[in-house]
Protein backbone atom coordinates (compact mmCIF):
# COMPACT_ATOMS: atom_id res chain seq x y z
CA UNK A 1 0.00 0.00 0.00
CA UNK A 2 1.28 3.94 -0.95
CA UNK A 3 2.29 5.60 1.76
CA UNK A 4 0.65 8.78 2.66
CA UNK A 5 1.61 12.40 1.91
CA UNK A 6 -0.66 13.86 3.72
CA UNK A 7 0.46 15.61 7.08
CA UNK A 8 -0.28 14.58 10.67
CA UNK A 9 -1.73 16.88 13.20
CA UNK A 10 1.43 15.74 15.29
CA UNK A 11 3.41 16.58 12.13
CA UNK A 12 1.93 20.39 11.81
CA UNK A 13 2.51 20.81 15.58
CA UNK A 14 6.49 19.78 15.27
CA UNK A 15 6.67 22.27 12.42
CA UNK A 16 5.20 25.06 14.20
CA UNK A 17 7.48 24.65 17.42
CA UNK A 18 10.25 24.52 15.16
CA UNK A 19 9.61 27.31 13.04
CA UNK A 20 8.94 28.82 16.76
CA UNK A 21 12.18 28.10 18.28
CA UNK A 22 14.05 29.11 15.06
CA UNK A 23 11.89 32.44 15.79
CA UNK A 24 13.83 32.81 19.40
CA UNK A 25 17.17 32.23 17.82
CA UNK A 26 16.31 34.60 15.02
CA UNK A 27 18.39 37.19 15.34
CA UNK A 28 21.66 34.86 14.71
CA UNK A 29 21.28 33.60 10.77
CA UNK A 30 23.73 30.97 11.68
CA UNK A 31 21.83 30.12 15.16
CA UNK A 32 18.58 29.77 13.60
CA UNK A 33 19.73 27.94 10.69
CA UNK A 34 21.75 25.24 12.30
CA UNK A 35 18.62 24.76 14.32
CA UNK A 36 16.25 24.69 11.56
CA UNK A 37 18.07 21.99 9.63
CA UNK A 38 18.33 20.24 12.84
CA UNK A 39 14.87 19.63 13.21
CA UNK A 40 14.40 19.07 9.69
CA UNK A 41 16.80 16.46 10.00
CA UNK A 42 15.14 14.52 12.66
CA UNK A 43 11.67 15.02 11.01
CA UNK A 44 12.51 13.64 7.52
CA UNK A 45 15.04 10.64 8.68
CA UNK A 46 17.87 12.83 6.79
CA UNK A 47 21.54 12.48 7.41
CA UNK A 48 23.09 15.70 5.77
CA UNK A 49 20.93 18.85 5.39
CA UNK A 50 21.89 22.03 3.73
CA UNK A 51 19.78 25.85 3.37
CA UNK A 52 21.14 28.06 0.91
CA UNK A 53 20.03 31.78 1.11
CA UNK A 54 19.71 32.47 -2.49
CA UNK A 55 18.80 35.42 -4.37
CA UNK A 56 17.46 35.48 -8.19
CA UNK A 57 19.76 36.77 -11.16
CA UNK A 58 18.14 39.75 -12.91
CA UNK A 59 17.35 38.91 -16.81
CA UNK A 60 18.66 35.04 -16.48
CA UNK A 61 15.75 32.82 -16.19
CA UNK A 62 16.33 30.23 -13.17
CA UNK A 63 19.71 31.54 -12.44
CA UNK A 64 20.41 32.25 -8.50
CA UNK A 65 23.20 32.99 -6.75
CA UNK A 66 23.94 31.61 -3.48
CA UNK A 67 24.37 34.89 -0.33
CA UNK A 68 25.58 32.08 1.95
CA UNK A 69 24.64 28.63 3.29
CA UNK A 70 24.10 26.24 6.43
CA UNK A 71 24.90 22.79 6.62
CA UNK A 72 24.29 20.34 9.52
CA UNK A 73 25.06 16.53 9.93
CA UNK A 74 27.75 14.45 8.06
CA UNK A 75 28.06 11.74 10.55
CA UNK A 76 27.34 8.05 10.13
CA UNK A 77 29.06 7.32 7.22
CA UNK A 78 29.04 11.07 5.18
CA UNK A 79 31.73 12.93 4.42
CA UNK A 80 32.02 16.44 3.91
CA UNK A 81 34.90 16.16 1.72
CA UNK A 82 33.12 14.53 -1.24
CA UNK A 83 30.55 17.23 -0.55
CA UNK A 84 32.75 20.07 -1.06
CA UNK A 85 34.69 18.32 -4.26
CA UNK A 86 30.76 19.02 -5.90
CA UNK A 87 30.45 22.40 -5.47
CA UNK A 88 33.26 23.29 -6.62
CA UNK A 89 32.76 21.14 -9.78
CA UNK A 90 29.09 22.59 -9.79
CA UNK A 91 30.60 26.11 -9.96
CA UNK A 92 33.33 25.11 -12.82
CA UNK A 93 30.55 23.36 -14.99
CA UNK A 94 27.20 24.73 -13.92
CA UNK A 95 23.74 23.64 -12.72
CA UNK A 96 23.24 21.29 -15.92
CA UNK A 97 26.27 19.30 -13.59
CA UNK A 98 23.88 17.91 -11.43
CA UNK A 99 21.27 15.96 -13.19
CA UNK A 100 18.27 16.77 -10.47
CA UNK A 101 19.04 20.14 -11.21
CA UNK A 102 17.26 21.36 -14.46
CA UNK A 103 14.17 18.69 -14.08
CA UNK A 104 13.63 20.54 -10.87
CA UNK A 105 13.16 23.95 -11.93
CA UNK A 106 10.75 22.75 -15.10
CA UNK A 107 8.29 20.41 -12.61
CA UNK A 108 8.26 23.67 -10.44
CA UNK A 109 7.47 25.66 -13.52
CA UNK A 110 4.58 22.80 -13.79
CA UNK A 111 3.14 23.28 -10.79
CA UNK A 112 4.70 20.18 -9.23
CA UNK A 113 6.31 20.30 -5.62
CA UNK A 114 7.92 22.41 -4.07
CA UNK A 115 9.37 19.88 -2.13
CA UNK A 116 10.56 17.17 -4.67
CA UNK A 117 12.74 13.29 -4.18
CA UNK A 118 15.76 12.24 -6.94
CA UNK A 119 12.96 9.46 -7.50
CA UNK A 120 10.28 12.38 -8.82
CA UNK A 121 12.24 13.44 -10.92
CA UNK A 122 14.84 11.35 -12.78
CA UNK A 123 14.88 7.51 -13.16
CA UNK A 124 17.74 5.08 -11.46
CA UNK A 125 19.36 5.22 -14.25
CA UNK A 126 19.84 8.29 -15.40
CA UNK A 127 20.54 9.10 -11.82
CA UNK A 128 23.26 6.33 -10.89
CA UNK A 129 24.80 6.50 -14.20
CA UNK A 130 25.99 10.16 -13.97
CA UNK A 131 29.07 11.29 -13.51
CA UNK A 132 27.86 13.71 -10.68
CA UNK A 133 26.64 10.52 -8.90
CA UNK A 134 29.82 8.49 -9.71
CA UNK A 135 32.06 11.05 -9.30
CA UNK A 136 30.96 13.07 -5.94
CA UNK A 137 27.58 11.83 -4.78
CA UNK A 138 28.67 8.54 -3.74
CA UNK A 139 31.81 9.84 -2.63
CA UNK A 140 29.96 11.94 0.15
CA UNK A 141 27.90 8.44 1.42
CA UNK A 142 24.65 9.81 0.60
CA UNK A 143 22.06 8.89 -2.41
CA UNK A 144 17.98 9.41 -1.84
CA UNK A 145 17.90 13.14 -2.19
CA UNK A 146 14.96 16.10 -1.79
CA UNK A 147 15.13 19.44 -3.13
CA UNK A 148 12.84 22.11 -2.00
CA UNK A 149 13.09 26.23 -3.65
CA UNK A 150 10.72 28.44 -1.45
CA UNK A 151 10.35 32.32 -1.86
CA UNK A 152 11.84 33.78 0.89
CA UNK A 153 10.88 37.23 2.88
CA UNK A 154 12.96 39.93 0.68
CA UNK A 155 12.24 40.85 -3.23
CA UNK A 156 14.01 38.17 -5.02
CA UNK A 157 14.83 36.05 -2.47
CA UNK A 158 14.93 32.65 -2.09
CA UNK A 159 15.26 29.29 0.35
CA UNK A 160 16.73 26.11 -1.37
CA UNK A 161 16.75 23.10 0.77
CA UNK A 162 18.73 20.31 0.50
CA UNK A 163 18.20 16.74 2.42
CA UNK A 164 20.22 13.31 2.13
CA UNK A 165 19.81 10.12 3.05
CA UNK A 166 22.65 7.78 3.79
CA UNK A 167 23.68 5.67 1.16
CA UNK A 168 22.14 2.07 1.61
CA UNK A 169 18.77 3.84 3.07
CA UNK A 170 15.02 3.60 1.37
CA UNK A 171 13.85 7.18 -0.23
CA UNK A 172 12.58 9.59 1.63
CA UNK A 173 8.72 8.93 2.13
CA UNK A 174 5.94 11.22 0.75
CA UNK A 175 5.22 12.34 3.91
CA UNK A 176 8.61 13.59 4.37
CA UNK A 177 8.15 15.93 1.16
CA UNK A 178 5.01 17.10 2.69
CA UNK A 179 6.81 17.82 5.83
CA UNK A 180 9.62 20.01 4.25
CA UNK A 181 6.81 22.10 2.47
CA UNK A 182 5.17 22.61 4.98
CA UNK A 183 8.49 23.68 6.74
CA UNK A 184 9.13 25.95 4.50
CA UNK A 185 6.20 27.55 3.61
CA UNK A 186 6.08 28.56 7.22
CA UNK A 187 10.10 29.71 7.94
CA UNK A 188 10.84 31.18 4.77
CA UNK A 189 8.70 34.17 4.42
CA UNK A 190 10.24 35.15 8.13
CA UNK A 191 13.83 35.32 6.42
CA UNK A 192 15.15 39.39 6.91
CA UNK A 193 11.99 39.43 8.89
CA UNK A 194 11.82 37.52 12.43
CA UNK A 195 14.64 35.58 10.91
CA UNK A 196 18.18 37.52 10.25
CA UNK A 197 19.32 36.82 6.70
CA UNK A 198 22.94 36.24 5.84
CA UNK A 199 25.40 39.21 5.61
CA UNK A 200 22.54 41.13 7.55
CA UNK A 201 23.33 43.09 10.90
CA UNK A 202 22.16 41.78 14.25
CA UNK A 203 22.41 43.20 17.77
CA UNK A 204 24.49 39.67 18.17
CA UNK A 205 27.33 41.92 15.84
CA UNK A 206 27.33 44.65 18.95
CA UNK A 207 29.69 44.58 21.80
CA UNK A 208 27.41 43.99 25.15
CA UNK A 209 28.12 47.51 26.36
CA UNK A 210 26.39 49.15 22.97
CA UNK A 211 23.78 46.19 23.16
CA UNK A 212 22.38 47.89 26.53
CA UNK A 213 22.66 51.07 25.41
CA UNK A 214 20.80 49.77 22.22
CA UNK A 215 18.50 48.99 24.76
CA UNK A 216 18.25 52.06 26.35
CA UNK A 217 17.69 52.94 22.46
CA UNK A 218 14.68 51.29 21.92
CA UNK A 219 12.88 52.43 25.17
CA UNK A 220 12.94 55.50 24.46
CA UNK A 221 15.84 56.96 26.66
CA UNK A 222 17.66 60.37 25.57
CA UNK A 223 21.43 60.28 25.79
CA UNK A 224 21.26 62.07 28.93
CA UNK A 225 19.00 59.29 30.68
CA UNK A 226 20.56 56.28 29.22
CA UNK A 227 24.23 58.02 30.64
CA UNK A 228 22.34 57.86 34.38
CA UNK A 229 21.03 54.72 33.86
CA UNK A 230 24.22 52.92 32.10
CA UNK A 231 27.21 55.51 34.78
CA UNK A 232 28.69 56.47 31.43
CA UNK A 233 29.52 59.98 30.25
CA UNK A 234 27.25 61.54 27.26
CA UNK A 235 30.17 61.49 25.23
CA UNK A 236 30.72 57.60 26.18
CA UNK A 237 27.14 57.09 25.55
CA UNK A 238 27.20 59.54 21.78
CA UNK A 239 30.22 57.12 21.19
CA UNK A 240 27.61 54.25 21.04
CA UNK A 241 24.79 55.09 19.41
CA UNK A 242 27.09 56.52 16.76
CA UNK A 243 28.53 52.74 16.26
CA UNK A 244 24.91 51.53 17.00
CA UNK A 245 23.89 53.69 13.70
CA UNK A 246 26.77 52.67 11.62
CA UNK A 247 25.85 48.72 12.55
CA UNK A 248 22.27 48.51 11.00
CA UNK A 249 23.04 51.33 8.56
CA UNK A 250 20.58 53.78 9.69
CA UNK A 251 20.77 57.18 10.79
CA UNK A 252 18.45 58.29 12.84
CA UNK A 253 16.50 56.92 16.38
CA UNK A 254 13.43 56.63 13.79
CA UNK A 255 14.99 54.69 11.32
CA UNK A 256 16.55 52.19 13.92
CA UNK A 257 12.92 52.09 15.54
CA UNK A 258 11.73 51.04 11.68
CA UNK A 259 14.22 48.19 11.12
CA UNK A 260 13.40 46.83 14.66
CA UNK A 261 10.21 46.70 14.02
CA UNK A 262 10.44 45.12 11.04
CA UNK A 263 12.37 42.69 11.92
CA UNK A 264 10.13 41.47 14.54
CA UNK A 265 12.67 41.80 17.23
CA UNK A 266 11.49 42.41 20.74
CA UNK A 267 13.39 43.45 23.74
CA UNK A 268 13.81 39.94 25.09
CA UNK A 269 16.51 39.34 21.90
CA UNK A 270 18.94 37.24 23.45
CA UNK A 271 21.90 39.15 22.74
CA UNK A 272 20.19 42.15 24.25
CA UNK A 273 19.87 40.13 27.35
CA UNK A 274 23.72 39.27 27.77
CA UNK A 275 26.40 41.41 30.69
CA UNK A 276 28.82 43.10 29.31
Amino acid sequence: MARSARLRLQDLRDVQRLVGECRELGDSATTWRSHLLDGALRLTGAGVGVEYDLTAEPNHDDSYRALGSTDRGWSDGFDRAGWDAMHAEFLKSGPSYQPMYKPYLEALERGVGPAMTRADLLSNGGWYRSLYFRDHHVSCGGDATMYGLARAGRPAGYSFLVLIRAAGEADFVPRARAIVGELHAQFAPLIEGPLAGNNEPSPGGLAPRARQVLRCLLEGDGDKQIAARLGLSRHTVNFYVRRIFAHFHVTTRSELMARWIRRGWGLSSKPLDEDP
